[in-house]
């Protein structure tokens, strides 16, 4: 208004000025929400596969009524006057030219391309009829799911884009894989052998050792029967060992060491699926030294969904131990411990390993004297053999560009072994972490 000062003015008009930019800040923000709001959020695996298998069920409820119409029509055709008949059928055979069929990847045993396929035969309408509280009890895992899922199965590769590169292989030794286990579920490991070989470079594979000690599971003695479906090719470079007595992993490992004919071992835990590109960062650094113990960074897989774990080794971590010589996981000194220049990808020194996979020279293990054999069960072995490892002449890394998936499973192992009855497991653990610290560990026990 005129008789308003200068300043006033100003003032007035700086107001309405910031008002005005307030009303048009807010209505951005707004149609911001809405926006992101309207807006899909990017699908999780899980969410993914889930939107697949829906897909591949509408297709298939397609297909269905797709057929059934064609049989409505081809009954009608035969059965009236029209003469039409042929002219249906004909149709029929021109639609049934352009579909190809898509074989199962999971109807028969076979090889497509390298790639190999079984089929679970066995009754697994036991485990469908438990609780789930009871599976969870006796298996530590979802085995009713296991049971119904491709023993051949697709696993997401989830390694940095500069562990994909190609590995020079052909100084690299072919390997004698070796699976020990103990009463486990037969699904889960055939999917594991099964991986192993549609994911292994088919010359780096000697063999795959599969130990068993002394399993009472009357599923396992299928095992034999679905190896034999196995293509020729394959069948040959498995071999079933059988142990007469059950003490555990020291045993069935050592066992399985001194049945290997190839000069790398990589010993594996049964419920394990090798991820692509596995092999060959762990033979690279064994082939350089020798006297390297390498492990793979061991990927959970869901004892729930069987679902591969996405996370990386980053920031880098290694093993230690507690003073009750308990594995525990404590981060790496990244100038320290990280062996290369490119520090995502570089190999971790580590004094102690986890235990249930990794890769080592033969004869090195047994210049070490192998396992220390009155270790018994489980437990402190793994302990044991990164000391001898260390103290001996070797060193010890984890690889972040191998990757294996590994079910934690969640369950009293102890309490499901039969065979247990009457033993005080519990003394022989004590006595076990006991041996390692008097032989080892000097002053420090």
């Amino acid at each position: 208004t005129p008789h308003h000062s200068a300043p006033h003015r100003c003032q007035h008009s700086q107001i309405m000025r910031f008002k005005k930019n307030n009303l048009l800040l807010g209505v951005i923000a707004l149609c911001v929400v809405v926006y992101l709001w309207r807006s899909p959020s990017p699908a999780s695996p899980a969410e993914l596969k889930q939107q697949l298998f829906l897909q591949q069920q509408r297709q298939q409820q397609r297909l269905d009524v797709k057929a059934v119409r064609e049989k409505e029509i081809a009954a009608d055709g035969n059965g009236g006057d029209g003469g039409d008949g042929g002219e249906v059928e004909e149709e029929k055979e021109k639609e049934e030219e352009k579909e190809q069929p898509k074989p199962d990847p999971v109807a028969k045993a076979g090889a497509n391309n390298g790639h190999v396929s079984l089929m679970l035969e066995i009754d697994t309408s036991q485990v469908a009829a438990m609780t789930d509280a009871a599976m969870y009890s006796r298996y530590g895992m979802n085995l009713k799911l296991s049971n119904t899922m491709p023993l051949d199965r697709d696993l997401p590769d989830y390694r940095m884009k500069e562990c994909k590169r190609v590995f020079d292989t052909s100084n690299y030794p072919p390997v004698s894989v070796i699976i020990i286990y103990f009463n486990e579920p037969l699904s889960t490991l055939l999917r594991n052998l099964i991986s192993v070989f549609n994911r292994t470079p088919p010359h780096l594979l000697g063999e795959v050792v599969m130990v068993d000690d002394k399993s009472s599971m009357p599923e396992l003695a299928a095992l034999p029967r679905h190896v034999e479906k196995l293509p020729k090719e394959y069948r040959d470079k498995v071999r079933l060992v059988r142990r007469d007595v059950h003490n555990g992993i020291v045993g069935a490992r050592t066992r399985g060491a001194e049945e290997a004919k190839f000069s790398v071992i990589v010993f594996s835990d049964s419920h394990a699926e090798v991820c692509e590109g596995w092999l060959e960062p762990m033979l690279e650094r064994i082939v350089e030294d020798r006297t390297r113990v390498v492990v793979p960074h061991i990927r959970g897989l869901d004892y729930k969904t069987l679902e591969l774990s996405a996370g990386q080794m980053w920031p880098p971590s290694k093993g230690s131990f507690n003073w009750r010589l308990s594995f525990t996981i404590v981060p790496a000194n990244i100038e320290r411990d990280l062996l290369g220049a490119n520090k995502h990808t570089s190999p971790v020194r580590s004094p102690v390993m986890p235990g249930g996979i990794f890769a080592m020279d033969r004869k090195f293990f047994f210049e070490l004297g192998a396992y220390d054999p009155e270790i018994l069960y489980y437990g402190a072995e793994h302990v044991e053999l990164s000391f001898r490892v260390w103290m001996c002449g070797g060193s010890m890394e984890w690889l972040p560009c191998s990757s294996v998936g590994h079910i934690y499973r969640e369950f009293n192992r102890f309490d499901m072994d039969e065979q247990l009855e009457g033993i005080d497991v519990g003394k022989v653990l004590d006595r076990n972490d006991k041996r390692v610290a008097e032989v080892w560990m000097d002053e420090y026990k």
